[in-house]
């Protein structure tokens, strides 16, 4: 129950290359300085991009192998991703930004609900806070019912009352969803707070001395996972997302 992946790709100022593993139920969050190609990893994990080298598997299915030349289109991995800027629907309002991803009206509104959002359900997009349209942004992924969710930066624009009450949410749905979560962030304390396991990015490879120096103490976790280039794949049960 495992994703395993290695993404190699030319960026402009230097190679990417960076391998990881990550079970089901466990959340493995990437850190390391602006620019260092953690968003560029997680889009190729995604399909948004495509690597010159390497692979994305996930339950032994192949969502990429450059050496075969498979790629599976985003559209066909059913994954969930969150993006920093919450890209929704502004002519629909709650309800439809979130029943759009799921075609169910009642999954949408539990899962409103379990964000604690049902009474912004009538509300466009444009009259909600921040925070309330990154949880319907959340809601929309997991309408999905996403094999794996990757969230970019997803609280980073957040004021700090909210960023820390979606933490917390985003803590417990570590522990309810049975699939694997890549969760990309500057902010050290929230990887150490959410993360299983903790790779850090550095000018595009791991750089476990870069986590030594700057990861708190306390709560500093492994990077072991990211200096493999290749792990077993293993079956993955979908997880329900009815919350």
């Amino acid at each position: 129950m495992t994703l395993d992946a290695r993404i190699c790709k030319t960026l402009p100022h230097f190679t990417l290359d960076v391998a990881m593993t990550c079970p089901c139920g466990h959340l493995t969050a990437v850190v390391g300085p602006s620019g260092a190609g953690k968003t560029t990893f997680i889009r190729c994990l995604a399909g948004l991009e495509q690597p010159d080298e390497g692979h994305v598997k996930l339950n032994g299915t192949v969502w990429c192998d450059t050496a075969a030349g498979t790629f599976m289109p985003v559209r066909c991995r059913q994954l969930g991703f969150v993006f920093q800027d919450y890209p929704l629907f502004p002519h629909l309002d709650v309800l439809g930004n979130v029943s759009f991803a799921t075609g169910d009206k009642k999954q949408a509104r539990e899962l409103l609900a379990r964000m604690g959002i049902a009474h912004l359900a009538a509300q466009r997009p444009s009259a909600v806070s921040g925070g309330e349209k990154q949880r319907v942004a959340l809601c929309q992924a997991l309408a999905r019912r996403p094999r794996m969710l990757l969230l970019d930066e997803p609280f980073s624009a957040l004021d700090v009352d909210t960023r820390r009450s979606l933490r917390q949410t985003m803590l417990e749905l570590k522990n309810e969803l049975d699939i694997p979560i890549v969760h990309v962030t500057h902010d050290l304390e929230e990887a150490a707070m959410l993360g299983d396991t903790v790779i850090a990015v550095n000018a595009g490879i791991p750089d476990e001395q870069w986590l030594g120096r700057n990861m708190p103490a306390p709560r500093r976790h492994t990077t072991a996972p990211a200096a493999r280039s290749a792990a077993c794949g293993a079956s993955l049960r979908t997880a329900p997302v009815s919350l």
